[in-house]
């Protein structure tokens, strides 16, 4: 091909085939010309594109390659596999330099493509340069040519260097794995979960709470652990609103033998690239334990375990309150051990504790969740019967009498009968105060004792005398 001037400032290319022939016994060339500058100056404009690209490529830490796969020769552009512009070499030389690790992965990744073209080939390696350093390159390829017989023949592509991403990478990992010895060894559980609650990592303590290892709670829902699945479900939203949940306190286990009480704490975290949370758990089940069995002492009974005077009249203030606020009925029923000091005096205290005992648990098996039984003296009790008007109070009371009756207390061969008496008393108008009501009740459990004892005495029922309203004493 010629370029050719036609006029002025302006060529155009020619292509020019001379053919040398004989004619009539003389030599004659036939000459051909064939406008070929559309051609010329479309690939030229192609080259020009191809290099415009190549170097906007090669500025972005890329490079275009050309596979022949029958001959298995490669060019690259730039310096990505390690020399300068374009740097022809052959598929077996990239192979011989690539990391033993790295050629069974590419090749495989190749083949696939080659038997499914319509799946992009994409492939990592790492490859050795003349200064013997692993350097990350990523390649990402297509089928563009086939040969006569319709089999891939030509691979196209851009290469990518991907070290710096894969520094990144390998520091971030080792970064991962110093937190993780870190956490590993920390008193208190941690866990990291994603946005889910599924369990990505979790130390050695985190998982004696659960009594399992590590490795068998990892995917597992922390979720899961809770007592109620509704209060988790308020944790994630309130994580996922504040991004951030401080000292929240938790019951993990179904069954209340294993149950644990834990403060959990959750802030944010990034683990292996992806946005997860990092969940410090603090073990507060003896703390838990210890404020329970404070408070049970402040409000039991040591013997009975049945609540104390205190609690009780705490208790009775606020349903007393409550029912005249509300104007519903209210009921106190007081008993206690008939002839009590002369079961005392001929078995013994132990054989009185234990009729103490039974009596109470008679009580509680008598009565409703919703009533208040107490123990306030030494042999006494009290009832106080939310809800509950004067009638429907003495039923109550006359089934509790009758169930202490049907019992008897065995001390070795012997099975000592034990009674009870019981007053009832009401709110009405004129009671004014808790103690106004344990006085009307106390009055008829003295009338109930005067009477025959193993009796209920109704106080609105009684006619009190004067020597009567000083109480039992």
């Amino acid at each position: 091909s010629v370029r050719l001037a036609i006029a002025q400032g302006f060529n155009r290319w020619i292509k020019v085939v001379i053919q040398g022939m004989e004619e009539d016994g003389h030599r004659a060339f036939l000459v051909v010309l064939a406008d070929v500058d559309e051609q010329v100056r479309l690939g030229e404009t192609v080259r020009s594109q191809r290099d415009r690209g190549a170097v906007a490529l090669e500025a972005a830490g890329r490079g275009l390659f050309e596979l022949d796969l029958v001959s298995r020769e490669l060019e690259v552009t730039g310096d990505l596999l390690g020399g300068e512009g374009e740097k022809p070499i052959t598929l077996d030389g990239l192979l011989s330099a690539m990391h033993p690790e790295d050629r069974e992965p590419f090749e495989a990744a190749q083949a696939a493509h080659i038997r499914d073209t319509s799946k992009p080939m994409s492939a990592e390696f790492r490859f050795g340069n003349d200064r013997k350093e692993w350097l990350w390159r990523m390649v990402t390829g297509q089928v563009v040519g086939l040969d006569m017989d319709g089999y891939p023949a030509r691979m196209s592509g851009i290469i990518t260097d991907i070290s710096t991403r894969k520094q990144a990478e390998q520091k971030l990992k080792q970064s991962e794995q110093r937190l993780k010895s870190i956490l590993a060894d920390s008193p208190v559980g941690v866990a990291v979960v994603d946005q889910k609650g599924d369990i990505q990592f979790c130390n050695q303590r985190f998982s004696q709470m659960r009594n399992l290892p590590p490795d068998m709670l990892k995917g597992v829902n922390i979720g899961s652990f809770y007592t109620k699945h509704d209060k988790f479900c308020k944790h994630l939203a309130a994580f996922t609103r504040d991004q951030r949940l401080d000292q929240a306190k938790v019951a993990w286990g179904m069954q209340a033998r294993s149950r644990r009480w834990v403060l959990m704490t959750w802030t944010p975290f990034a683990f292996k690239g992806r946005d997860s949370i990092l969940c410090w758990a603090y073990d507060i089940t003896e703390l838990v334990r210890a404020e329970r069995k404070l408070k049970e002492l402040a409000t039991t009974d040591h013997l009975c375990r049945i609540f104390n005077r205190r609690f009780f009249m705490l208790l009775a203030k606020r349903e007393l309150n409550r029912a005249k606020r509300y104007n519903l009925p209210l009921s106190l029923v007081m008993f206690d051990a008939d002839k009590f000091k002369a079961i005392n005096d001929t078995h013994g205290h132990d054989v009185g504790d234990k009729v103490l005992v039974s009596i109470a648990a008679t009580g509680k098996n008598a009565l409703r969740d919703v009533d208040v039984l107490a123990r306030i003296g030494g042999e006494e009790f009290a009832a106080l019967l939310p809800e509950t008007g004067g009638e429907s109070a003495m039923v109550v009371a006359e089934r509790l009498r009758e169930a202490v009756d049907e019992q008897s207390i065995k001390v070795k061969d012997l099975a000592i009968g034990v009674t009870i008496s019981l007053g009832v008393a009401s709110l009405d108008q004129d009671v004014e105060s808790v103690e106004q009501l344990l006085m009307r009740a106390d009055k008829a459990l003295y009338a109930a004792k005067t009477g025959g004892r193993n009796q209920t005495v109704y106080a609105h029922e009684m006619e009190l005398t004067p020597q009567e309203e000083g109480g039992i004493g």
